[in-house]
Parts: structure tokens; C-alpha cells; sequence
């Protein structure tokens, strides 16, 4: 008994601290939330204790008594009846029994049980029944069992009874029945009698009331009002309170107690709480903190944390189990999870058809992005009318995305694009911005053109970065493309690495050079593979400039495949090829595969084909090029041309330009154009200048410049001394001389030779 007495005054203790702190709280002093901590610790632990002690029975005795309340219940101990009965009820153990149950309490004369079988017989379907027993309950004068038999009048559209009895209930000071007074006002139309129920029903501590209210005072612009409202139900314990105080907290920016409250909510069970504590560790770079919180929102049924779970794992790299959660969020109708999910196995299985359909289910919702890649399937299966369809329904919603393809597709046939560029630009789209600033660019407005690519250049993408930077390079503008050519590099932009590699070469700062094409080249750069491998040999380090252009071959740089064709008196012997290649190829590493055969390519030219079919039959896009080089030398141009098809339709650059050369050979210009376009979008250096020749040959100059333009920001130097011949065709001596000066400086010996016939007689070195 003296325990006992102890833990009622510490709960005493407790309250009048707890109070306090309310009190100080209301007056809108902060920093004192320990001392509500300790108030209403105290008061917990002190009510725990003295419920704990009455008699000195051990934490064994719920349990037991559980265990016994079959037996008492069919001993006639009413109180048993009702308890078992709620049980079976809540679990879905067996609603026929947990209604039994209820029925004998209820005959027995409990109101409790009246009040709950009316509920269970009106889920069920009885509601005869379940109005005899609530009604029953509610004339005995239980307040539960008159909103119970409200509820069941409201179902049945009798909301004049029910709201009779709801009055009666809380008049009796039932807080459920103001809350659903407040609801019948709500559905009403009256929000002021809403809102007075509501409040009631708040002060008498309705959790699902004092949310309601502090909404309605938030959409009134009373935050400060709703935060007080909220953080009285969250000291009280109630979760979707506390979460309701995280997001007051976080508009106003207090996000360390926000995530407090948030964790709070969270532990307590609140799914979007889960979510949005998820959210903001994540925005943290806590990956660990927020996919547990993620997965617990997900595994509660929360369709954001599927879908948040789904992306932190496909971020990772655990694609698998990212589909799971994608696809469970995609069942329960998330659109964007529709669109993950298409995207993550488009990539897995280019061929499945899966994907549009997921896509075309997102679009139903009127999901734009979905609208954009259905598109973008469209265009890939060479059907552009279909694609324009699709990328114009989106632009119409607003999404500037869909504009940008819309204005690709119009200068695609050749028609103005600029203000489809105009419109992406506006509506944020960074690559509508950079296209717009090369279209102003060409026509001479530098400043503008500057505006858009520094616009462009505040996302801090590092594309953006390099547009601008690539933009001052062009004009020749040196220190500022240096300087935005390094935010490029160290946002991780390869090929800004190789430029700032060119750059120190060019000024003799050959160590910085190798810096920088070496970390390009680390990244997966082809480019600047082939310019270590350049560089490497320039200082007399053949094997291992040797080492570099054989991984730039096989990474796709076609200029690489001439640096150590011509520069190096390189044949592979068989002990080398087995020493390098041969383990990897019998293995069946198609990568292996293709280097074997083609270090064989001039010791022995069987079996070099051989190995070049082995790894394209395995799907190797190089050696399908390779194996097409092959057939061509020798004269057959039907298989070479379905090799080279093979692989350019498989996505290899440089076989889509192999294919334009083909189709031009064949006098096909259009589907030569199609294909070098292709090439050049998906990265080939040197489909630019032949796109430019085509256009240059068919008088249409600003189409020649853009692509030659195209070709010369990649480094070819032939598209850069069309650029000069351009510019001199227009009068512009000045700018046509530093094109041919620096058509001169990245060229190869080989490209030299093509070059010096024209541009170097051309350009006045000393000008």
C-alpha cells in the first residue's frame, strides 16, 4: 500500500509539472519541452505504478486472465461475455461466436454489448437486428450504444434520427458523438456548426477532432492556433496529432523538433508519419534511416512509402526488389510508381512490352510523364507521328519535357523549333533552356544566349555546367570555360574532364593534363581514354598508351582504333593474346571475345572472324561493328549492312553512322540524315560534320552550321574547319581563322592531311 500511495504522488507530481509547461507553452515561451517531457514522464510513471501495485499481482496477470475468459464467460461472468466477444470481433477470429457472445451480455442486460453487437450485426448485414440491440442500449441511456445506433441510421440515410441521437449522447458529454455532429455539419454545408462540434469534441480530447479542427484553423491561415490545437493532442500521446505538429513545425521551418515529432508519430504506428520522417532523412543523406522508416510506412500499407522505398533501393542498385515495391505501390494505383516501374524493367528487358503498358495506365490519370514516355517508346520503334501525338497531348497539360521532344521532332523534319525550345524554356526545362541558347548563339545574340545557358547553369546539373562552359569556348572566351569546365568536372561531367585535359595539354601542363583526362578516363570517358592513351605516348610510354586505346576501342572511340592502328607497329603475338584476352573469351566474355579477335585482326583473319562472331552472336555491339567491317572490306555489303544494322538498332553509335555512310552511298539521303542524327545524338563524334556536309551540300546554312557546331563541341576537328569555311563564307574572316586554327590543333595526322590542303591556307596563324 505504501507503493501504491508513493506512485499516486508521483503522478500528482507529474501533472502540476506537466502543467506548468502547458501553461508556459500557451504563453508562447520556447525552449521548455524537457519540462513537459519530465511532467508527463512523471505522471505515465506514476499512473504505471499505481495500477501496478493494488495488490501485489505479477505482470503475468492479463495474460492469465485472457486465458481464463472463455471459462468465466460460460460461468455467466457478463463482464467475460462482452470482453471475449469484442475480441473475436476485432481479431475476425469468428464473428458467428464473438456475436454470441455479445448477444447473451446484451440479453443479460449490458448496454456496452448492446451497443457493440448493434455494429457487429450491421457489418454483417443485419439491420434489423442491429437496430433492435443498439436501439435497446441507447433507451437504456449508453451513450455508445446511441452513436452506435446513429452510425447505423446514417448508413441507412435516416440522418434526421441519427442526429437525434448523437445530440443525446453528447449532451451527455459523449466526445465521440460531437465528432460526428461535427461531420453532419460538415456534410450539411455548415461549417460553423462543423467546426463548434468539432471544438467540443477537441476539448474533451477527440484525437480525429482536434485534427479536424486544427486543419480547418490552418486553411483559415490561424497556424499558430492549429499548432496549439495539435500540440495538445500530441502531449497526450495521440499519433496523427504529433504527425499534424511535424508538418506545422516543418512550414515554418523548425526541422530538427519536426523530426522529433515526426519520429514520435512514427513510433506510435502513424504510416505517413513513417513516410515523412523517411523523407526528411533522406534529404539528410541518412540512406540507412530512411529506408527503414520507408519500408516500415510500406509495410504498413502507405502507397508513398512503397513507392519512396522502391526508389531509395533502385538508387542503390537493388532493382529487384525495387520492382517489388514499385509494382505494389502500381497495383494500389500510384502513377508514378507506374512509370518507375515501366522504366526499371524497359531497362532490364528493352524488348518486353510491359512497360507501355504500365505507361499507358499512368497516362489514363493524366500522369504527363507517363504521356512523354510512351512517346519516346513510340519514337524509339521509328513511329515519330505516333511519338508527336503522345509529346503533344503532354505539352498541352503544361510539361515542358513533352515540349522539348516536341521542338526535337520539329527541327528534326527541318520546320522552327524555337518556340517549342521558348516554351521549355519558360516552364523551367533546363534543356529547353541550353537548345534555345545555341539556336540565339547561331544567330549572333551572345547575350541573350549567354542569359539562358547561365539560367541553365543554376540547376548545378552537370550538363548545364558544360552547355555553358561549351558555350564560352566557342566564343573563344577562354577563362570562362576553364572556370565552368571545372564546376562541370567536379559535378562529375567526363566530358568536361577531357576539355580541361585539352586545355592543360595545349598550354604544355602535361602533368595537370594526364590529371584530367585520367579521371575522365577512371569514369568510363572513351575520350579521354584515348587522349591519356595519347598523351601516354607522347611521353614515350608505349605500353601503357598501348593499354589506354585498347580500353577506348572497346568503350566505343573510333579515333583510338586509328592511334593504335597507325602510330604503333602493333600486332598481338599468341602468347600476348592468351596472356590478355584468351582466358576471358574461351570463357565467353563477349568483350573478351571482341579484342581477342580483333588483336588478331592481321596475324590471322579467320580466326579473328571467328571470335568477332562469337562475341556479337553473344551481343556485342563492337564486334557486330567490327564483324560488319569485315564483310565490307571484302565486298559483302548485304551482310556487312545487317551487322552494322544490328548493332546500331541494339543502340552502338558508331554503327548508326555506319549505316548512314551506306545509305548515303546508296544515294538515300533522307534515311542517311535519320541515322547520322541517331549517331550524333547518342554520341558519335563524327556524325555532326557529315550531317553538316549534307546540309552545306543542300544550301541550307544554318542547318550545316548547327550540326557542324554539334560535331566540333564533340572535338572533331572536320566539323570545326567546316565552321571556319562557314564563317569565311559569311565574311567573317576573324572567326573563321580560330576555327581553322583550332580544326588544326586537335587534329590527327591522318585528319591533317585532309585538313591542310584547305584550312591551313586558310587560316592566318598570326591573325
Amino acid at each position: 500500500m505504501r507503493r501504491r500511495r508513493l506512485m499516486w504522488r508521483v503522478a500528482a507530481l507529474g501533472l502540476a509539472v506537466a502543467l506548468v509547461y502547458m501553461v508556459r507553452d500557451l504563453s508562447g515561451a520556447s525552449g521548455w519541452d524537457w519540462l513537459g517531457a519530465v511532467g508527463g514522464l512523471l505522471a505515465l510513471g506514476g499512473l504505471a505504478g499505481a495500477l501496478a501495485w493494488p495488490d501485489g499481482r505479477s505482470a503475468t496477470a492479463k495474460s492469465t486472465a485472457d486465458s481464463q475468459l472463455p471459462a468465466r464467460a460460460e460461468a455467466g461472468d457478463v463482464q467475460a461475455m462482452v470482453t471475449l466477444g469484442r475480441q473475436l470481433w476485432q481479431e475476425s477470429a469468428d464473428p458467428a461466436a464473438a456475436a454470441r457472445w455479445l448477444e447473451r451480455a446484451a440479453e443479460a442486460g449490458d448496454t456496452g454489448a448492446m451497443a457493440t453487437l448493434g455494429l457487429l450485426l450491421a457489418d454483417q448485414g443485419d439491420r434489423a437486428g442491429a437496430l433492435r440491440w443498439s436501439r435497446q442500449g441507447a433507451d437504456a441511456g449508453d451513450t455508445d450504444a446511441m452513436v452506435a445506433l446513429a452510425q447505423i441510421l446514417r448508413a441507412a440515410g435516416d440522418g434526421a434520427k441519427a442526429e437525434k441521437w448523437l445530440r443525446r449522447a453528447a449532451d451527455d458529454q459523449d466526445s465521440t458523438a460531437m465528432y460526428y455532429l461535427g461531420e453532419l455539419g460538415e456534410e450539411q454545408g455548415d461549417l460553423a456548426e462543423a467546426e463548434r462540434w468539432h471544438r467540443l469534441a477537441a476539448e474533451a480530447g477527440d484525437e480525429d477532432s482536434i485534427v479536424w479542427l486544427g486543419s480547418a484553423l490552418e486553411q483559415r491561415g490561424e497556424k499558430a492556433e492549429a499548432e496549439r490545437w495539435y500540440r495538445r493532442g500530441a502531449l497526450e500521446g495521440q499519433a496523427e496529432s504529433m504527425n499534424c505538429l511535424g508538418r506545422a513545425l516543418l512550414d515554418r521551418g523548425q526541422r530538427d523538433e519536426a523530426v522529433r515529432w515526426f519520429r514520435r508519430s512514427a513510433e506510435a504506428g502513424d504510416a505517413d508519419a513513417m513516410v515523412r520522417l523517411g523523407i526528411l532523412l533522406d534529404e539528410r543523406d541518412d540512406a540507412a534511416g530512411a529506408e527503414r522508416w520507408f519500408r516500415a510506412g510500406a509495410e504498413a500499407g502507405d502507397v508513398i512509402g512503397m513507392f519512396n522505398l522502391g526508389t531509395v533501393l533502385d538508387r542503390r542498385g537493388d532493382r529487384e526488389e525495387a520492382a517489388r515495391w514499385y509494382r505494389r505501390a502500381a497495383d494500389e494505383g500510384d502513377p508514378d510508381a507506374m512509370v518507375n516501374l515501366g522504366k526499371l524493367i524497359g531497362a532490364d528487358d528493352p524488348t518486353s512490352a510491359e512497360p507501355e503498358q504500365w505507361y499507358r495506365r499512368a497516362a489514363r490519370t493524366g500522369h504527363t510523364g507517363a504521356m512523354v514516355n510512351i512517346g519516346t517508346t513510340m519514337a524509339r520503334r521509328d513511329n515519330p507521328a505516333a511519338a508527336e501525338v503522345w509529346y503533344r497531348r503532354a505539352a498541352r497539360e503544361g510539361d515542358a519535357d513533352a515540349m522539348l521532344q516536341v521542338g526535337f521532332l520539329m527541327q528534326g523534319r527541318g520546320e522552327p523549333a524555337e518556340s517549342w525550345f521558348q516554351r521549355a524554356a519558360d516552364g523551367g526545362n533546363i534543356w529547353g533552356m541550353c537548345e534555345l541558347g545555341a539556336l540565339l548563339q547561331e544567330r549572333g545574340e551572345r547575350d541573350e544566349a549567354e542569359r539562358l545557358y547561365r539560367r541553365a547553369a543554376e540547376s548545378m546539373h552537370p550538363t548545364a555546367l558544360f552547355n555553358l562552359a561549351a558555350f564560352y569556348d566557342r566564343q573563344d572566351e577562354r577563362p570562362d570555360a576553364e572556370q565552368w569546365f571545372q564546376k562541370a568536372a567536379e559535378r562529375g561531367d567526363t566530358d568536361a574532364m577531357n576539355r580541361l585535359g585539352d586545355f592543360c595539354r595545349e598550354r604544355g601542363e602535361t602533368k595537370t593534363a594526364e590529371r584530367w583526362y585520367r579521371h575522365g578516363a577512371d569514369a568510363g570517358n572513351a575520350t579521354a581514354m584515348g587522349s591519356l592513351g595519347r598523351l601516354r605516348w607522347e611521353r614515350g610510354d608505349e605500353a601503357e598508351a598501348k593499354r589506354w586505346w585498347l580500353r577506348a576501342i572497346e568503350a566505343g572511340d573510333p579515333a583510338s582504333m586509328y592511334y593504335l592502328d597507325e602510330l604503333t607497329p602493333y600486332t598481338m603475338d599468341d602468347e600476348a593474346a592468351a596472356r590478355w584476352y584468351r582466358p576471358g573469351a574461351e570463357a565467353g566474355e563477349p568483350g573478351a571475345m571482341h579484342l581477342l579477335g580483333w588483336s588478331l585482326r592481321e596475324k590471322d583473319p579467320a580466326e579473328a572472324e571467328r571470335w568477332y562472331r562469337r562475341s556479337a552472336e553473344a551481343g556485342s555491339t563492337f564486334a557486330m561493328q567490327s564483324l560488319a567491317i569485315v564483310h565490307k572490306t571484302r565486298g559483302d555489303r548485304a551482310e556487312a549492312r545487317h551487322w552494322f544494322h544490328t548493332a546500331a538498332e541494339a543502340g552502338y553509335h558508331n554503327a548508326m553512322f555506319s549505316v548512314g555512310l551506306f545509305d548515303q552511298e546508296d544515294g538515300d539521303l533522307a534515311s542517311a540524315r535519320l541515322w547520322y542524327e541517331r549517331s550524333a545524338d547518342a554520341g558519335n563524334v563524327f556524325a555532326g560534320y557529315n550531317l553538316g556536309r549534307l546540309h552545306e551540300k543542300a544550301d541550307e546554312l544554318a542547318e550545316a552550321e548547327r550540326w557542324y557546331r554539334h560535331g566540333a563541341d564533340a572535338g572533331d576537328p572536320l566539323a570545326m574547319n567546316g565552321l571556319g569555311i562557314l564563317a569565311e563564307r559569311r565574311g567573317d574572316q576573324r572567326r573563321a581563322n580560330r576555327w581553322y586554327r583550332r580544326a588544326i590543333q586537335a587534329a590527327t595526322p591522318e585528319q591533317l592531311e585532309e585538313l591542310r590542303m584547305d584550312a591551313e591556307e586558310r587560316a592566318k596563324l598570326t591573325g
